[in-house]
């Protein structure tokens, strides 16, 4: 029986020792950004179950907490949160380093059904049609700067939701975002006459903005080190 009792406690300990432990909770700020970061997704979505996977291989806990797409870059910058989530490398604001990619998403146009576009470059989009855009987001180098030359007030909206309402309304011709993003918001609010133009724009890299401050420093480098381990496994 002693000898029972002893290999029991021996058991528990070694058990104890090697089981699985949170060492920590990071506390992301998130843009609510459907299929990519939504809590109405299996697994808050394609980019935050990404991140909450390789998150989990290095034995930390992921909370995402969602809002508005400024608020979530203001608070990230105050040194609550490890960062926000999910950016393009463009949008990640002076005082913040970017992480290693985590998945990809794509910049393209969506348009009318009934009234499908074409163009040979970018300038014609801007000057053959009235374009739709996020004010919120920073866009990549090249669509940001005709955004900012011909930046009709009218055509900006605060977010995704917003503008696909402006764009099934006819009031835009067409809107440059994520096509997937766009189409799901389309499909939630029971609009059928948008439809992704078949010529993408690029893809993007979505990346988690942290802040460029000492006390996390080695987080940074402890993601992207899970992240290249992650991407090598699979």
């Amino acid at each position: 029986m002693v000898l029972f009792r002893q290999f029991l406690w021996l058991f528990l300990a070694l058990a104890l020792q090697i089981a699985p432990t949170k060492s920590e909770t990071w506390r992301v700020a998130a843009l609510e950004w459907p299929p990519y970061a939504s809590p109405d997704l299996p697994g808050g979505g394609i980019a935050v179950a990404e991140l909450r996977k390789v998150l989990e291989s290095g034995g930390i806990d992921l909370q995402i907490e969602y809002m508005p797409w400024p608020r979530a870059q203001a608070l990230a910058r105050s040194g609550s949160y490890v960062g926000y989530f999910p950016a393009w490398p463009e949008e990640v604001k002076a005082g913040f380093l970017a992480s290693e990619p985590l998945v990809m998403s794509y910049v393209g146009v969506v348009q009318m059904k009934e009234t499908p576009v074409s163009w040979g470059s970018l300038k014609d989009l801007f000057k053959k049609y009235r374009v739709g855009y996020v004010s919120t987001y920073v866009y990549p180098k090249e669509i940001q700067t005709l955004i900012d030359r011909n930046r009709p007030l009218e055509a900006g909206c605060d977010n995704e939701r917003d503008l696909t309402r402006k764009m099934a309304a006819g009031r835009m011709d067409l809107a440059i975002t994520d096509p997937n993003v766009m189409l799901y918001f389309a499909q939630e609010l029971g609009f059928d006459n948008l439809e992704a133009n078949p010529s993408l724009i690029t893809e993007k890299p979505l990346v988690l903005a942290i802040p460029n401050q000492p006390a996390f420093k080695a987080r940074r480098h402890l993601l992207n080190e899970l992240i290249e381990q992650h991407n090598a496994a699979n």
